[in-house]
């Protein structure tokens, strides 16, 4: 299976979305869908390291600027490889798997374990912030991300969440999310 390049409408529309909640200029949009010549996963990454670099601010400023980024993956996606066959859906798998990684795989890795090494010192990112305030993000992106699979049912929301209506809209109060600016952008 070969992925077709995305057009500017749909790259943008796509990296919009990766970027959720926040608001990315118009032209570091454009920049970033032509520098990623369309490709997913060239996308992904661009959402992924914009995302992570202005979470905490919670805006783009007009000034950013798009993110260096491997083609690795997306390289592979759009050039056939020898004797003209496409990357294959599981050969892409693996590679998005280890690029995720960050590093060489080894057995261990492919076996799920980790036993026969030491383990990974955290980086020093993972502890700048606290771990309360990192608890803080990933709960508020669940629930903004659960309210938008769920397209705004609160009733759905509390069963999935197994909470009651008191308990979920004052979660949801003290994370910072505003259930009417969710739905503004549901309507969008």
């Amino acid at each position: 299976m070969t992925l077709k390049p995305l057009g500017a409408r749909h790259g943008a529309a796509l990296l919009g979305e990766i970027l959720r909640p926040l608001a990315p200029p118009a032209e570091l949009l454009d920049g970033a869908v032509r520098r990623a010549k369309g490709v997913p996963s060239s996308l992904l990454a661009i959402g992924t390291a914009l995302r992570r670099e202005w979470r905490e601010r919670g805006v783009i400023p007009e000034t950013a600027r798009i993110p260096a980024v491997g083609r690795g993956i997306a390289a592979l996606e759009t050039h056939p490889g020898p004797g003209g066959s496409s990357l294959g859906d599981g050969e892409r798998r693996v590679l998005e798997a280890l690029a995720a990684l960050g590093r060489a795989a080894s057995r261990s890795d492919a076996r799920g374990t980790r036993r026969d090494r030491e383990p990974e010192r955290p980086s020093s990112d993972l502890l700048a912030r606290p771990l309360g305030e990192r608890r803080k993000e990933l709960e508020r992106d669940y629930l903004a991300r659960l309210f938008v699979e769920l397209g705004g049912d609160m009733g759905r929301m509390m069963e999935k969440l197994e909470v009651r209506s008191t308990k979920l809209y004052e979660w949801m109060r003290d994370l910072g999310l505003d259930i009417r600016e969710l739905r503004k952008r549901l309507r969008k």
